[in-house]
């Protein structure tokens, strides 16, 4: 049985599902200044991983529109990494965001952007 395209689309059911740019850009950098208030809360945490995970996961298919952006949010992961002051868990769940986004972006593309420098070793 044929179903009808306009009744497709009353339903909802489109043909594509692509994305034009990052809207959702600025979330993505409140949920990385805001890990310092809520990293050694467990449940408020997670949640924030889950909502920073479903963000990234609608990009896995259109990846180039991270790139605009890609500057911005890994300055902000990298200027809390670098902090000598921050605690070692806060660190660890930092890397938690890198690691999706280098998931989503791919290595290749994101080690680029990361700093270079001899006295980070």
């Amino acid at each position: 049985m044929e179903t009808d395209p306009d009744e497709n689309l009353e339903q909802g059911v489109f043909p594509g599902c692509t994305l034009e740019y990052f809207s959702e850009h600025q979330i993505i950098i409140e949920l990385i200044l805001n890990i310092e208030n809520i990293f050694d809360d467990d449940i408020q945490y997670e949640s924030s991983l889950q909502k920073f995970q479903f963000i990234m996961d609608q990009y896995r298919e259109q990846a180039h529109l991270l790139d605009s952006h890609l500057d911005e949010i890994l300055d902000e992961i990298i200027v809390r990494v670098r902090n000598i002051n921050a605690p070692m868990s806060l660190k660890h769940k930092l890397f938690k965001y890198l690691y999706m986004i280098i998931n989503v972006r791919g290595y290749k593309v994101i080690v680029k952007k990361l700093p270079h420098e001899v006295s980070i070793l």
